[in-house]
């Protein structure tokens, strides 16, 4: 599909406005996916679970709150996922019969599933769902300063079950002999048969680092006593915790693996180790091997910030990238409190910002030539701009940085129509009447007979003003990791956090701030 594309001089939305979008877009790329696309092996919940989530929460419920009614009584059907599969088509297989039913059937088309299970898509979607059913015990989707409605609650219940149900498969279904986390696909012909058939015995280490990751964040909400206790389950917890220990185990005396990645795979787990350190208590265990990982990364620098694509090599890595590793960088430096680390980050954002165009709010190649965006370049590049703002404490640094993400956001999500956007959303001017909105109502899962998630890509050809836009691709990959690094937006804390107030606001040269160096200006609307 094709549209027009606005050459510049569309309105920006103020950064408010971004992580309302960015919330409100995480929710549905997950919520879509794990509870009505049917994109994978289903769960087959009882009856008896939904009844029993919704006792738990009943029984939570303080004396004076009204109670939560029935929260399943939506007017669409829930298909909770057991297993995800990597790639599908968004559109609504039975939509011209939603008027003949009780309730809508928000299941994509079958026709174009391609049944393999990667572990780290799965590991994806089980981060996203602790996240967001994080997210809904205490905060509400549309305002995070009011309480989650008891339907949001019972959601959140919801999600968490369906992701402590997809990692005890992983455990129980992906592994190969050896015990590593392996490519399979579903021949299965009755789903209360499950019969997988590998795909690739080759041990990716993303996919390892992913389920670890994934693990960790269960272990950590399940023991999680004080601010989670509907969800507090220690002996679950523990379970999770031990899986991912042993991955982390294996990680620690493979080190040599770990830096013969490809640049774009070591950025990307960087940051997975080390939250998975956090949450599993290890700071003081791993600090030494996140050094070594981050010294790889910047070991890699060819000049001005630019970075090989392998250990040796010297053809320079993609754009997202550099946003990746710009982000691994910052979390090592955060981690080990060691500022070469923010240092080389500078240097890669320097490189970075140099491809800023101005005309598209996008960062480009510098011939102008044929430019494409994935979902997971576009989550890439908005994870890199959010790390810098996470620990940047000049205000000129914020204010600029602030504008140049959202208004690559804007250009990026908003104007190519990679995000399949409810009209309940896009036809909200600036999002000031949001709060009017119904978040778990059926308008908001699904536009033009197609589900409101993240396509796989779009492509530009600048001299044509055009964008194409294939409406029919979509990987699940590239969708969660966006929707993931949206939902890091929306949580951003614009001052620094209690370890780094030790720190002198750093400057970007010696006596230079950024109003000193060649920055995107852009003009206030």
């Amino acid at each position: 599909m094709i549209f027009d594309f606005p050459m510049g001089g569309f309105e920006t939305p103020t950064m408010e406005n971004t992580r309302k979008q960015a919330l409100l877009y995480f929710f549905t790329n997950v919520y879509a996916l794990s509870l009505l696309s049917g994109m994978g092996i289903p769960a087959n919940f009882s009856e008896e679970i939904y009844t029993n989530l919704h006792k738990l929460l009943s029984a939570d419920s303080p004396l004076h709150e009204e109670s939560p009614g029935d929260p399943m009584d939506f007017d669409y059907k829930i298909f909770p996922l057991r297993a995800v599969y990597t790639q599908g088509h968004p559109a609504i297989a039975v939509l011209s019969d939603h008027f003949l039913s009780e309730k809508k059937d928000f299941r994509w088309d079958k026709g174009k599933l391609k049944k393999n299970i990667q572990p780290a898509d799965q590991a994806l979607l089980i981060h996203g769902e602790v996240k967001l059913a994080e997210y809904l015990y205490h905060r509400s989707l549309l305002d995070p300063k009011e309480t989650s409605t008891p339907r949001e609650k019972y959601i959140g219940l919801l999600l968490l079950h369906s992701a402590i149900e997809q990692g005890e498969f992983c455990h129980a279904y992906l592994r190969n002999s050896q015990g590593f986390f392996v490519k399979k696909k579903d021949k299965s012909k009755h789903h209360d048969h499950i019969f997988l058939k590998t795909k690739d015995e080759h041990i990716r280490w993303l996919d390892q680092i992913h389920m670890m990751h994934a693990y960790g964040g269960l272990y950590q909400v399940l023991q999680d006593q004080d601010r989670y206790p509907r969800y507090y389950d220690h002996e679950q917890a523990l379970y999770f915790c031990d899986w991912s220990m042993q991955i982390l185990h294996v990680l620690l005396h493979q080190e040599e693996h770990m830096y013969n990645l490809k640049t774009k795979e070591l950025a990307e787990a960087i940051p997975l180790i080390i939250h998975t350190a956090r949450m599993l208590g290890k700071n003081a265990e791993m600090e030494p091997f996140v050094i070594k990982l981050c010294a790889e990364v910047c070991s890699r620098e060819l000049e001005g910030g630019k970075l090989s694509r392998e250990r040796y090599g010297s053809k320079v890595s993609s754009l997202a990238t550099h946003g990746r590793a710009l982000k691994a960088l910052v979390e090592g430096y955060k981690f080990t409190q060691l500022d070469h680390f923010y240092g080389a980050a500078k240097k890669i954002y320097r490189y970075i910002n140099s491809r800023w165009d101005r005309e598209i709010n996008l960062f480009t190649h510098n011939a102008r030539k044929k430019l494409k965006y994935s979902a997971k370049d576009i989550g890439s590049l908005i994870g890199a701009l959010h790390s810098l703002l996470s620990i940047e404490t000049h205000p000129n640094n914020i204010d600029l940085l602030e504008k140049q993400l959202c208004a690559f956001f804007h250009s990026a999500i908003n104007i190519s129509g990679i995000q399949i956007a409810p009209p309940v959303i896009a036809e909200i001017p600036n999002m000031r009447s949001i709060k009017e909105l119904d978040p778990l109502a059926a308008e908001l899962f699904c536009h033009d007979e197609q589900s409101c998630v993240f396509l796989k890509e779009f492509k530009i050809y600048p001299k044509k003003d055009k964008i194409y836009l294939h409406r029919d691709q979509y990987e699940a990959h590239h969708a969660l990791y966006a929707a993931l690094e949206l939902s890091a937006l929306t949580n951003m804390e614009q001052l620094p956090t209690k370890n780094m107030q030790k720190i002198d606001p750093p400057v970007w040269e010696v006596g230079k701030t950024i109003d000193d160096i060649e920055i995107i200006e852009l003009k206030e609307e």
